[in-house]
C-alpha cells in the first residue's frame, strides 16, 4: 500500500510537471497541471490521516487492557497488527477501485478529466498494454 501511494504520488507530480512545461493547450494546460499536482499531493499525504487513527486504536487497546487485566497482550492486537490494520483496512477499498492505475475510471472522474485532458496528462488517448500490466 505504501508503494502504491508513492507510485501514484510520484506519477501524478511528474506528469503534472510535464503538462505545465509543455503547455500544449495554454491556460487549460495549467488547469490540468493544478489537478495533477493536487492528486499527487493527496496521494503523498495519505499517511497523515492514518497516524491519528493508529493512536486512537492504540489508546483504546491500552484502556481495554487496563479495564480487563485478565486479557493477555497476545489476545488483544499488538502495535504491529494495529499499524497494519489502520494502514490497509480503510485504504484497501480505495485501491480496489483503481485497478488500472492512473487510467482508472475512478481517478479520471475524481479529477474531472475530459478526453483532451486525459490525452495531454497521460501522453496518449488510451493506455498501452504494458502500462496496464505494470499497474495491475
Amino acid at each position: 500500500l505504501s508503494l502504491d501511494t508513492t507510485l501514484y504520488g510520484s506519477y501524478f507530480l511528474w506528469r503534472g510537471w510535464l503538462v505545465a512545461r509543455r503547455r500544449e493547450r495554454g491556460a487549460d494546460s495549467l488547469v490540468l497541471h493544478g489537478k495533477a499536482m493536487r492528486i499527487g499531493i493527496a496521494f503523498s499525504m495519505s499517511i497523515v490521516w492514518q497516524r491519528p487513527l493508529q493512536l486512537a486504536v492504540i489508546c483504546a487497546r491500552k484502556i481495554l487492557l487496563v479495564m480487563l487485566p485478565f486479557l493477555s497482550d497476545a489476545v488483544v492486537l499488538d502495535h504491529h497488527v494495529i499499524l497494519s490494520l489502520t494502514t490497509c483496512f480503510p485504504s484497501a477499498f480505495m485501491f480496489l477501485a483503481m485497478f488500472d492505475g492512473p487510467w482508472s475510471l475512478c481517478l479520471i472522474k475524481t479529477m474531472g478529466l475530459n478526453s483532451h485532458d486525459t490525452e495531454e496528462l497521460f501522453g496518449s488517448p488510451h493506455p498501452s498494454l504494458p502500462e496496464l500490466l505494470f499497474w495491475r
